[in-house]
């Protein structure tokens, strides 16, 4: 695997643990004031669970903005290295030009122009497919962090589902709102 995939695997997952954190904080925080809003008028819960839910909902776009993100990196990420694959093709094409007018005294103008247009077409070749191999690698790279995010954004929605189920039920299960969020939940005294 070369150094700048494994940079760019890197940032993702560097990326992915700071927005795990801040989803924590923005949940736990949601919990409270839900479970704090349960325990008054039946207005007041339908209020908490309209903040819960909004608190999701972004939690949920940020997740999908990660992913875009991401994909817009691999993207430009496959631009540069086209730029460099391309970068390369008119080094070689200038050494080639030197070697067929250097050649062309020798072997005649003719068969060195003809061997030296077949090279060229390979070059060209190689680099197409080059090019195409990095555009569709940064493709699969942005739909894999499509479907991540989107995985990711239904666990969450469960999660929130889950936990408003254990709150609403003016405290049958004991869920402590203190210290809990999506992921951990606390009960008893």
């Amino acid at each position: 695997m070369s150094m700048e995939r494994m940079a760019a695997k890197r940032l993702s997952a560097s990326q992915i643990l700071c927005l795990a954190a801040s989803c924590a904080q923005v949940c736990q925080s949601g919990i409270a004031a839900f479970a704090a809003d349960s325990n008054s008028a039946k207005s007041g819960a339908q209020a908490a669970h309209a903040r819960v839910q909004a608190q999701v909902e972004s939690l949920q776009k940020s997740k999908f903005d990660q992913a875009h993100h991401v994909g817009a990196a691999a993207k430009r990420e496959a631009e540069r290295k086209s730029q460099l694959v391309d970068a390369k093709l008119k080094q070689q094409h200038h050494a080639l030009k030197h070697v067929e007018d250097n050649m062309s005294g020798v072997f005649g103008h003719e068969v060195v122009n003809d061997g030296a247009h077949a090279r060229r077409r390979e070059l060209n070749d190689h680099a197409q497919r080059q090019k195409d191999a990095l555009k569709s690698d940064a493709l699969v790279q942005a739909d894999k962090a499509r479907a991540e995010a989107a995985r990711s954004a239904a666990h969450v929605q469960q999660s929130a589902d889950n936990l408003k189920t254990q709150v609403g039920k003016d405290g049958k299960f004991g869920l402590r709102p203190e210290g809990s969020n999506l992921h951990v939940r606390h009960y008893g005294q």
